[in-house]
């Protein structure tokens, strides 16, 4: 096994002794991340999840290889068919992702498994990075996807931010292994594949090494950002523990941030501004975005409501 890949997987999971469920695509990514578990962890209680979308003709060539990689391997597998719409509110991409974690999570919840391991890596993080730089996202953004944070009574985790999709060529080379390419990944309609294809080589023939920096950047961005929320006060920010309101009502919620943000921005916040406030807090699967109200600038990093000045 490739030493980068070793190290980033015993760094990220350390903290986290199990049991995992992985969440299984069938695709190079999350196939090298559950041999690499097994082959770093034998006796590791570990499930596997494969969420079938319905949503193109190889659906069921991705579930086959799922299963045959699990069979192979000695891991428990999870299969969760859905249902796609006949209509997309808010587009076809954001339909599947918000089923698949939502799918995940129920799962997860169910097995009582609390870590959930995704197989992103570190060209998916660069991509993030112009996505949400193009869509106008702002600093939340160009942080990107979180390496683990904490969501509905579930960890998620994701142990290949820092490894690249070549490294993780390499290991399924070296292992023999085989997986599914999603033919959507070709398609030039959806921006993530012309970064992909386009944008990306670009800047990497211009200035090798660029896309090592940019996911170094958003690290950075990252523990800074990290840094500052953990201090609170030291940092001048009021701080609303949102893991601590968990168990309280949807009703419960709403009247305290209602009660929190009033009290910190010396202005109650009109129906339309809780309500976002609300989705940002305990709706949305990534938690990126921010909220102005009054003087301040309301933000959620992991667990945490984040009230920032406006200077």
């Amino acid at each position: 096994m490739q030493e980068a890949l070793r190290q980033a997987l015993i760094q990220a999971l350390a903290p986290h002794s199990g049991p995992w469920l992985v969440a299984l695509s069938g695709g190079l990514d999350s196939t090298v991340l559950l041999v690499a578990l097994r082959k770093l962890w034998p006796e590791q209680l570990m499930t596997a999840v494969h969420v079938n979308h319905g949503l193109q003709a190889k659906a069921r060539d991705f579930e086959a290889a799922s299963q045959a990689l699990c069979a192979r391997h000695a891991v428990a597998l999870e299969i969760c068919r859905l249902q796609p719409p006949a209509s997309f509110d808010n587009g076809l991409e954001a339909w599947a992702r918000e089923a698949r974690y939502k799918a995940i999570a129920s799962i997860a919840v169910t097995r009582g498994i609390e870590c959930v391991l995704l197989a992103h890596h570190a060209d998916d993080q660069a991509e993030t990075f112009f996505l949400n730089l193009i869509r106008g996202t702002g600093v939340d953004g160009l942080r990107g996807m979180p390496a683990c944070i904490k969501r509905h009574d579930v960890m998620w985790i994701r142990p290949l931010l820092s490894i690249s999709r070549s490294v993780l060529y390499e290991a399924a080379a070296s292992w023999g292994l085989s997986w599914e390419e999603d033919p959507s990944n070709q398609d030039c309609n959806y921006l993530r594949n012309r970064i992909r294809q386009d944008l990306m080589p670009l800047l990497e023939s211009m200035r090798p090494g660029t896309n090592r920096r940019i996911v170094k950047l958003m690290t950075d961005l990252s523990e800074d950002y990290a840094d500052k929320t953990s201090q609170g006060e030291a940092f001048g920010l009021a701080v609303l523990d949102l893991i601590a309101m968990q168990e309280l009502s949807a009703p419960e919620k709403r009247e305290a941030l209602h009660v929190w943000v009033k009290c910190i921005a010396h202005r109650a916040p009109s129906r339309a501004r809780l309500n976002a406030l609300y989705e940002l807090c305990f709706v949305s699967q990534t938690g990126r975005g921010h909220l102005k109200h009054g003087d301040f600038i309301f933000r959620r990093f992991s667990g945490r409501l984040v009230a920032e000045p406006r200077f």
